[in-house]
């Protein structure tokens, strides 16, 4: 089967890619799992990353302890308290409610209702991981529904955090901007992302049944794809919810486009690491990488093989 965009390009699909890219995809779809305990397994994991943050931090001379730090796109706001659990003065947990309602069926970010559901579900789930924790360690947390791009606080926080979340900020020039500014001068910021050009950036509702199939199509090719090539066993309104979370919810930054935004932002870059996956380049043919440079003409190679970026910035003092 093959897929013709919008440009005349032929995209190939290969039956059942999707599940082998990301195998659990539907469960996103499945609004009652939202409300599952987080396991401790979890817990662990993500209370790893705030510990595996520390250690970078070191290399450089800096530590979590007796810093004021914030976590943009907390979620269940476990790196917060992991955070203090190293011994921060104090956490702040920001994100947005609207970036699940943009992904749940039946639900709309437009509706004031929906929105304030997923807020509550973040408290839900705060709550929940807050029990990992003790209660000195609590009083010290503090959450907040607000977009990196409205954050204001000028000169407050050391290090500023970040995990899987650069990919979903569409501004991110704006977002460092506000980033920079609320850094005290020599402040530290560590983000960990999954870039939209990796083989898995369309996450679970936007990774298709071709290689690199969410970097090739532009908005309106995804809508007729998504039209044309129907998942089985999906909900009403998943082209709808799918189209809203390419569109709406997943950026096109490039890494050339990162350290530019970075260096007119006045960061000094500390650390840049992509973390490449050599066996998928052999997955990327000349056609492949001819179609997506035509949409975007900053990527490269890299862009493509990366399944994740690590980056450690300082604001100069």
């Amino acid at each position: 089967m093959t897929f013709i965009t919008e440009n005349d390009s032929t995209v190939e699909l290969i039956k059942g890619l999707r599940e082998q890219i990301k195998p659990s995809w539907k469960k996103i779809l499945e609004p009652e799992l939202k409300l599952i305990p987080l396991t401790i397994e979890k817990t662990h994991r993500l209370k790893r990353d705030t510990y595996e943050a520390e250690t970078l931090l070191n290399k450089y001379g800096y530590t979590i302890k007796d810093s004021h730090i914030m976590d943009v796109g907390c979620y269940a706001g476990i790196q917060c308290y992991a955070s203090v659990e190293l011994g921060a003065k104090s956490a702040k947990g920001i994100d947005i409610p609207e970036y699940f309602t943009n992904q749940t069926t039946g639900k709309n970010a437009n509706k004031k209702e929906d929105v304030k559901e997923h807020s509550n579900l973040y408290n839900i789930k705060r709550n929940e991981a807050s029990k990992a924790f003790s209660s000195d360690i609590i009083s010290k947390v503090l959450f907040e529904d607000l977009s990196v791009h409205d954050l204001s606080e000028k000169n407050k926080y050391d290090i500023i955090f970040s995990w899987e979340t650069l990919e979903h900020v569409i501004d991110n020039k704006k977002g460092f901007k506000n980033i920079y500014n609320a850094l005290v001068p020599g402040g530290i910021s560590l983000h960990t992302y999954n870039p939209f050009f990796s083989i898995s950036g369309g996450h679970s509702l936007c990774t298709t049944d071709a290689l690199w199939g969410h970097a090739r199509m532009t908005n309106n090719d995804f809508k007729n794809y998504i039209k044309k090539y129907l998942p089985d066993n999906v909900p009403s309104d998943f082209k709808d919810i799918s189209l809203d979370f390419f569109t709406k919810n997943l950026n096109r930054m490039t890494q050339h486009d990162l350290k530019q935004i970075l260096n007119e932002t006045g960061f000094k870059t500390l650390e840049f690491i992509p973390r490449v996956e050599y066996n998928v380049l052999q997955h990327v043919s000349n056609d492949i990488f001819y179609q997506i440079k035509q949409l975007y003409p900053t990527v490269q190679l890299v862009d493509l093989i990366s399944g994740y970026v690590t980056i450690l910035i300082k604001k100069p003092e």
